[in-house]
């Protein structure tokens, strides 16, 4: 068995890939959809209902929880917070 020694950039594209077609039949999804178990989602299977999800999704959207986007992170907060799951 042979072993290669990865950067960390190079682990993070690999693993990447791999929830990417695992999770999303290789399609990144850059819109919210409703997953499986009727929960607002994003990209990967980022479950936007969960606040520590939520918040780094908004977060690396570029929307922080200070100075402008307050009111607008804050707002987006609780409406994921609140969302009911979607059934079908």
């Amino acid at each position: 068995m042979n072993y290669n020694t990865l950067t960390l950039a190079a682990y993070e594209q690999r693993r990447f890939d791999l929830i990417v077609n695992v999770e999303e039949t290789g399609q990144v999804k850059l819109d919210p959809y409703i997953d499986s178990k009727g929960y607002v989602t994003i990209g990967v299977g980022f479950n936007l209902h969960s606040a520590s999800v939520r918040d780094t999704v908004l977060t690396t959207f570029g929307v922080s929880n200070t100075g402008t986007d307050r009111r607008y992170y804050q707002q987006l907060a609780w409406m994921f917070h609140k969302q009911k799951r979607c059934t079908f």
